[in-house]
């Protein structure tokens, strides 16, 4: 999860160097970083980094929603929750046969098939 937020905190600060003219080539060398870590570590989970990206945002945008109160603070964070709700509804209808205690699948790298035996 720690690597979650990590690639979270590359994404948002490669976004952030984009709009800065002179730090471009930064932006999308921090992007690209993010990309291939993605692709290295959360190949077959993506659901935990998709978890993990919303949490961070949910958290860090939330309080500060609460000090300093702005429009994209209050969107950055019901959008987030949004995501988390979707994400839960969107994997609970993909595999309806899986029980409450089917959680440790989403962090190991077994097919959902063979989480059954």
């Amino acid at each position: 999860m720690v690597l979650a937020i990590g690639i979270t905190l590359l994404i948002i600060m490669g976004i952030s160097c984009l709009w800065i003219p002179d730090r471009f080539k930064e932006g999308l060398w921090l992007l690209a970083s993010a990309a291939v870590l993605t692709f290295v570590f959360f190949r077959k989970r993506m659901v935990v980094l998709i978890i993990g990206f919303f949490a961070f945002i949910l958290v860090n945008a939330g309080l500060t929603a609460l000090v300093r109160p702005t429009l994209e603070g209050i969107l950055a964070t019901v959008g987030a929750a949004a995501g988390l709700v979707a994400l839960i509804k969107w994997h609970a209808t993909q595999y309806p046969e899986l029980i409450p205690a089917d959680w440790k699948m989403l962090f190991e790298n077994r097919t959902h098939n063979s989480a059954k035996s």
